[in-house]
């Protein structure tokens, strides 16, 4: 499967070792020719860079019965990194390949599906005039923040759809904490949505190792989804990871953005508000063992929060062993409560005005923990009336029966 490359020296090394690793087609990588690609639109951009859709004539090798061979013409997206930074796409590329690895993928055995990888494959580097481009799976519906704020939420069951793409998430998150790796910038635009109810998770520009130092890190990401040490001391951690699961939790419950109509104007408002415990506001109806869970998640103290593997068990658990009145009940509910919530929200576009920033960190070098910022956490907190306060988080533990 090793082949001739014709990247940048540092890129070719990359590949090459990949390869030499390479036992089965989900973790083969390879140095795709530009003419081998049709680029189409623009279909996404941000802080990380430009995403175009792509037509590739020749296509990716896959598993065809006892063979592997190629899959012509296969639609793509292209992933161009903002700084072009050759050591960022060889990171991105290996932090992809640690996640989609044989032992995590073929090895993974949901009730939803199986052997489907929950991290979005990449099959390799290109490169046009601009510079060099990540060729990854093409998702069919988008983004999950686009999947959600559209009409799908209205069509959404728990037990038919919501549960399945979130154990999908939550088993994507499982691998990657396995690998040791943190993702640092999980949110509802880092979370693509396929057939079958298959959420990928994607976007490793952010992603560091466990075991390193978050010295060098810098702190960005959309404020609503970033756990509150990390606001305080840089702190990303696999908590951290799983804080944003749990508002990610939360979107599943409401079909809008946390603090959508809140009185936030800024970063800095919101995120001194989340330090001093402010959580987005409990959507009525909501199973009550999926309440517990999601404020497990975002519980102020990091230690409290449960792991990823613990996540995807109790997500499996209600779809097989129990809660099945409780989820079929909240179908019910929140057909009216959507309904009344949604009807006040704003437009898609008109999102309050940091969701598609990067935080940019407090106007001074003082620390959080300085008297003038305890003081603005505390009366902010005191006098906000628009969200609810999270102050007890639930204690005891959710028992799978």
């Amino acid at each position: 499967m090793v082949q001739r490359m014709r990247g940048d020296q540092i890129i070719d090394d990359t590949i090459k070792k990949i390869q030499k690793k390479s036992s089965l087609p989900i973790d083969f990588v390879e140095w795709i020719p530009y003419e081998q690609l049709e680029k189409g639109e623009n279909i996404g951009c941000g802080g990380f860079g430009d995403i175009y859709s792509a037509f590739w004539k020749q296509g990716p090798i896959s598993m065809h019965g006892n063979e592997f061979k190629r899959t012509r013409g296969v639609k793509v997206a292209l992933k161009r990194l903002m700084d072009n930074d050759i050591e960022k796409y060889k990171s991105e590329l290996c932090m992809h390949i640690n996640c989609c690895t044989n032992l995590n993928i073929y090895t993974t055995r949901t009730q939803f599906r199986t052997s489907r990888s929950p991290i979005l494959r990449c099959y390799g580097l290109t490169k046009d005039d601009e510079g060099y481009m990540l060729v990854m799976q093409l998702a069919k519906y988008g983004n999950l923040e686009s999947f959600l704020l559209s009409e799908n939420f209205n069509q959404m069951k728990w037990l038919d759809n919501k549960l399945p793409i979130l154990a999908n998430i939550a088993n994507g998150l499982r691998i990657i904490h396995k690998e040791g790796l943190i993702h640092c910038d999980l949110h509802c635009g880092n979370i693509l949505i396929g057939n079958y109810n298959m959420a990928y998770i994607t976007d490793f520009g952010l992603s560091k190792f466990h075991d390193r130092e978050n010295s060098e890190l810098q702190v960005r990401g959309r404020v609503q989804f970033i756990a509150p040490e990390v606001f305080k001391n840089g702190n990303f951690s696999f908590k951290s990871d799983i804080y944003s699961f749990g508002i990610i939790m939360w979107m599943f419950s409401s079909g809008i953005l946390p603090f959508h109509n809140s009185q936030y104007s800024n970063q800095l408002s919101l995120s001194l508000d989340i330090c001093g415990g402010t959580r987005p506001q409990i959507t009525e109806g909501t199973p009550p063992c999926y309440v517990k869970l999601m404020q497990r998640c975002w519980d102020p103290e990091p230690e409290k929060r449960p792991s990823s593997s613990e996540i995807y068990d109790i997500v499996c658990s209600w779809y097989y062993l129990k809660n099945y009145k409780e989820f079929k009940a909240a179908d019910k509910a929140q057909n009216i409560q959507k309904i009344q919530i949604r009807s006040s929200i704003l437009p898609h576009n008109t999102n309050i005005e940091f969701s598609d920033n990067t935080w940019s960190g407090f106007p001074d070098n003082t620390s959080l923990e300085s008297p003038d910022k305890q003081n603005c956490i505390e009366n902010s907190t005191n006098s906000n009336s628009t969200t609810s306060q999270f102050r007890d988080s639930t204690q005891s533990e959710l028992v799978i029966e």
